[in-house]
């Protein structure tokens, strides 16, 4: 699991770098990933191993990384077309 969480934490460091969050280490190896990311200017917001809350039960409903685009949030419909889920 160790490994699985260090490829997830390499994979996290490079989504919030190419975002524009502020990072605290230099280094991906270094990088100690916080549940709750959000870029300069809001834009997007980037979740560590957190729940989805469903209309559904879902077995597995706790992914590596949840990225949410903050500017599509504007629609109506709350379809949640703007997430993008990574589960390793």
């Amino acid at each position: 699991m160790k490994r699985h969480d260090r490829v997830c934490a390499q994979l996290h460091f490079n989504i919030c770098k190419e975002t524009g969050v502020q990072l605290d280490k230099k280094h991906w190896y270094e990088h100690v990933p916080k549940s709750l990311e959000t870029s300069q200017g809001g834009k997007v917001t980037i979740l560590w191993n957190q729940q989805v809350q469903t209309n559904r039960t879902i077995p597995n409903n706790k992914p590596d990384i949840i990225i949410h685009d903050n500017e599509g949030d504007d629609d109506d419909d709350n379809d949640n077309n703007n997430n993008n889920v990574c589960g390793m």
